[in-house]
């Protein structure tokens, strides 16, 4: 049925129903995102506009890749950590943690979708680390200074990782496999994959070639 499709992702409606969705979301979060920098309503709608318009996010919209899906999942990370950094300049609270919670779980799910997620992810750490070295440090001790330390290690390191390993419980597992094998052989499958597939094409060059 149309709701097991849309459920499953299976299938050319259940593909293209979801990236339209989140082509869609981002349309949203860029203004928001925009107005908690700028302040400016016409700021914050000219860049979404600029992103309506733009034809590589309707074009990725509309087909049956996740290229829009990490994209969407890297846009809301970005946000949430310029949140985070907007309020640990006043210190730490419960509103403050639950935003670096929140900022774990898009980082891991943009992760979990793609490779990309993780150099999004080295971006906002190099973002929280000038951060912490220009503005936090020199005005805060050294017990909140651990306390921050432990409370990231916890929501941008446990938290993605779990997201990530997680995300593996779709694929089927072959008789003696566990989860962590299972995503330990991917990754070891993606990074090698495009030098074995070029040593393929390589020897069967070379035999054409002999014949």
């Amino acid at each position: 049925s149309t709701v097991e499709i849309f459920l499953l992702y299976n299938g050319a409606f259940g593909w293209r129903v979801v990236c339209a969705l989140f082509g869609t979301m981002m349309v949203p979060l860029c203004y928001v995102f925009m107005w908690a920098v700028s302040k400016n309503s016409w700021i914050s709608a000219f860049t979404t506009a600029l992103l309506v318009f733009d034809f590589m996010h309707f074009t990725l919209s509309r087909i049956g890749t996740i290229d829009i899906i990490v994209a969407c999942f890297i846009l809301l990370t970005f946000y949430l950590m310029y949140l985070v950094l907007k309020r640990l300049k006043h210190g730490i609270d419960r509103c403050t943690v639950l935003l670096m919670i929140l900022n774990g779980c898009a980082a891991g799910a943009a992760m979990a979708t793609k490779w990309t997620g993780v150099y999004a992810g080295a971006g906002i750490a190099l973002m929280f680390f000038l951060f912490l070295m220009r503005e936090y440090i020199p005005a805060h001790g050294k017990r909140d200074i651990l306390t921050l330390f432990g409370i990231c290690v916890a929501v941008y390191l446990c938290i993605p990782a779990v997201i990530y390993v997680l995300s593996y419980l779709s694929y089927p597992m072959q008789p003696g496999e566990h989860l962590l094998k299972k995503m330990w052989d991917n990754q070891v499958l993606m990074l090698t994959y495009h030098a074995a597939r070029r040593a393929f094409e390589i020897i069967n060059m070379n035999r054409r070639g002999e014949k």
